[in-house]
């Protein structure tokens, strides 16, 4: 029942041999994590139904003692995976689906992966999202001509639309109502972030991480906007 969500870890259950009435997850052995099973899977390990935490845990100390080449696998694929969680978050919070479907993210972070192994953990989230948006699959609509209601937006903003596709009228009609504004854009570079073909979700959530990040970061930006906008 628990497995199937028909009751949460937080319903209390008894048997013979307690004294009182426990949460079922203290009663019960932890199962392995999601990460322990992909380590496993990765390190081509089968996976039997109920193997516990403990279990999952000294099947994988026990394929990488002695072994070099299989820790060294894993510590990459650790670094992939946490990739792939913190990218595929990037988007959620972005509320912006995916460019790429799921057996394509890993792949495609091993490809970005191979051309900077020593910087790839600190490239930022934007920056693969970015990567993902420029190497999605081309769909067969996109050369279409544009639609009359798409004719009718770009007219309406005195937009030309001769001799453009379905595909770069969407684009156009995007970046119009959800490209980043001046004033993020603005921000962005004074960070030094590209903000080129971010939408305004996207740049208040990496503006929203930097500040985070970097605490003097907002007196800056409003000094350097009190003292004019200078070069940089």
């Amino acid at each position: 029942m628990l497995r199937d969500g028909q009751i949460s870890e937080a319903a209390l259950v008894w048997r013979e041999g307690l004294t009182e009435w426990q949460p079922i997850n203290s009663v019960l052995p932890k199962l392995a994590s999601i990460r322990q099973k992909e380590y496993l899977k990765f390190l081509g390990e089968p996976i039997p139904r109920g193997l516990t935490f403990e279990e999952a845990q000294q099947r994988l100390d026990a394929l990488v003692a002695d072994n070099p080449a299989k820790k060294l696998a894993l510590e990459r694929w650790d670094v992939l995976a946490e990739k792939r969680d913190a990218v595929v978050s990037y988007f959620e919070r972005a509320e912006m689906k995916c460019p790429v479907s799921d057996f394509e993210i890993v792949p495609m972070l091993e490809s970005i992966q191979a051309t900077d192994p020593d910087q790839f953990a600190s490239i930022p989230s934007y920056e693969i999202a970015r990567f993902f948006k420029a190497h999605r699959d081309h769909r067969y609509w996109e050369d279409e001509e544009p639609t009359e209601a798409q004719k009718a937006v770009l007219r309406s903003k005195r937009i030309p639309y001769e001799g453009i596709t379905k595909g770069q009228a969407s684009e156009l009609i995007n970046t119009i109502y959800n490209a980043a504004t001046e004033g993020q854009v603005r921000r962005l570079i004074f960070y030094g972030i590209n903000a080129e073909g971010l939408t305004k979700k996207e740049a208040c959530l990496i503006i929203d991480d930097y500040i985070a990040s970097h605490p003097d970061a907002e007196n800056d930006y409003q000094r350097w906007k009190m003292n004019g906008c200078p070069s940089m």
